[in-house]
């Protein structure tokens, strides 16, 4: 009886999710169903999404978004329209890989992405999802991007979501991994372009900056970026000062609506927000 309850609010949450249209609220409603579908199938799951194909953990939290409903939509929409054949991409803190794949199919065969995953369990899935996909255009590299070269302890995420894992500040964390700077990898790889880069490093966003000053005002690429209040605190920073940062580069910032992007005038239009992603665009 049980598993015939978790398989009805199964398929009901799925038909809910993949279905209806992005609306407003629907993650507080997926939220509140979702631990009743538990019982009614097995991991990892190997699904395909807006035809790419993923090989899924529900038990987590970005694999169980990304399989019963329309992850990061607005997001999503932007970079259809924003990113062109022939870019070149970089997807700084990539996790399972939804934003390296999304880019490796708007880029095209003669784009490229480079996509760095540091924590060993997050850059195993990313690999797993880029081979479904023969995405012979993504390179990818198992390094943490910082404000110098060394190495890194890293903090996992809490189980079940590994996408809060984060650079370590005075703690050991779970595993050492390699630290570098974007500029010194851009150097070292010889990058001729840079059109994009997204930027999810759990409160670190501003040491990448740190190491990517020389390779972002030479190439001005579009950028979206996550604001963090609480895992920016950890590291000695604010959504403020992060804002200020890259407006120095030389940019404009959008905040993100249903209807698209809107110019951001005072960090107060998103402050309800716990967290929340930007997008930054050179003046032209």
């Amino acid at each position: 009886m049980a598993n015939i309850s978790a398989r009805f609010w199964h398929t009901l949450l799925l038909a809910y999710g993949r279905l209806l249209p992005p609306h407003p609220g629907s993650w507080r409603v997926f939220e509140k169903i979702w631990p009743w579908t538990q019982g009614a199938w097995n991991d990892p799951s190997i699904v395909k999404r807006d035809g790419i194909w993923y090989q899924l953990d529900r038990k987590d939290h970005i694999g169980r978004h990304l399989y019963y409903l329309h992850y990061e939509t607005a997001e999503t929409k932007f970079l259809k329209r924003r990113v062109k054949p022939d870019w070149v991409a970089a997807d700084v803190g990539a996790n399972i890989g939804y934003f390296t794949l999304l880019l490796s199919r708007l880029v095209g065969p003669r784009g490229a992405v480079y996509a760095f995953e540091p924590a060993t369990p997050a850059y195993q899935a990313l690999e797993e999802n880029i081979a479904l996909n023969a995405a012979g255009n993504v390179y990818t590299y198992r390094v943490a991007l910082g404000e110098t070269c060394g190495a890194v302890s890293l903090v996992w995420g809490p189980t079940g979501n590994t996408g809060k894992t984060r650079l370590g500040v005075s703690e050991p964390g779970n595993e050492l991994t390699e630290l570098t700077t974007f500029d010194t990898f851009v150097g070292e790889h010889g990058l001729a372009r840079l059109d994009f880069i997204k930027i999810d490093v759990e409160g670190a966003e501003e040491r990448f900056l740190d190491g990517a000053t020389k390779t972002i005002t030479r190439f001005q690429p579009s950028i979206l970026f996550e604001v963090n209040a609480c895992a920016l605190a950890q590291f000695g920073s604010t959504p403020q000062s992060l804002v200020e940062r890259v407006k120095g580069f030389g940019y404009r910032l959008y905040r993100f609506g249903w209807r698209g992007i809107h110019p951001l005038s005072d960090l107060s239009e998103v402050a309800r927000y716990e967290f929340f992603n930007l997008v930054a665009l050179p003046f032209e």
